[in-house]
């Protein structure tokens, strides 16, 4: 549990900064993942931050191995993932049939940067990456992400187990591709019952891109603005 403290008369806030990744071999494929915290068994951000973390997946937390990743409160920000493939949730990834359920708090500038080697196109989710997993969001903010590729605030990719939107507010991010608020590839379980997507950015879906044969997205409320 990351959260805020006091002790009179100093304000003292819980803080994770600067981390660089946990080193990960996934099918034979080596990466640095959860530049702040790498995710396996039940992380809940109250307050505080995760700040100027970096890695390959997961710039600020990585979550993984079914683990669960409650946020109500506090802020991740400036945090970045980078590299030549596999390059997703510069803010949050969600992975192995992992779970992040967002009522509060605020993920903030956090970015998926492109290495000019790259040859491959798999990158996406300046905010928020959903490979595998589930992602519930009733609150909180997405605001002034990016993505070199797809998916400026939240990239949804084809072996995302659900993703709901009922509350919150995507806002000010950006894709250099498709999907500035989000982008769905090839999915059929995106849900947005409520919640802001506002004043996002891409070439192709400026609120949000949806591609692939099966790719859906179920609309019932909420506003894109």
């Amino acid at each position: 549990i990351l959260k805020d403290s006091t002790f009179y008369p100093v304000f003292r806030g819980g803080s994770i900064t600067g981390g660089t990744g946990t080193d990960m071999d996934q099918d034979g494929m080596q990466f640095q993942a959860g530049g702040g915290v790498l995710v396996k068994g039940t992380l809940q951000l109250q307050g505080g931050s995760i700040q100027n973390c970096t890695a390959n997946s997961g710039g600020g937390v990585y979550i993984c191995d079914g683990g669960d990743f409650l946020m109500s409160g506090g802020n991740i920000e400036h945090c970045v993932v980078s590299g030549d493939q596999n390059v997703y949730g510069g803010g949050v990834q969600v992975s192995g049939g992992g779970s992040f359920w967002m009522s509060g708090g605020a993920i903030l500038h956090c970015a998926v940067k492109r290495d000019s080697a790259a040859t491959e196109v798999s990158f996406g989710g300046g905010g928020i990456g959903i490979y595998s997993g589930r992602f519930t969001m009733d609150g909180g903010l997405v605001s002034g992400c990016s993505s070199d590729y797809h998916g400026g605030g939240i990239y949804v990719s084809d072996q995302t187990i659900s993703t709901v939107v009922s509350g919150g507010t995507v806002e000010h991010c950006s894709a250099a591709v498709h999907g500035g608020g989000i982008y769905i590839l090839n999915n059929e379980a995106v849900t947005m019952t409520g919640g802001t997507i506002a004043d996002c950015q891409a070439e192709g879906g400026g609120a949000v891109c949806i591609q692939g044969a099966n790719g859906t997205f179920d609309f019932q409320d909420g506003e894109l603005i």
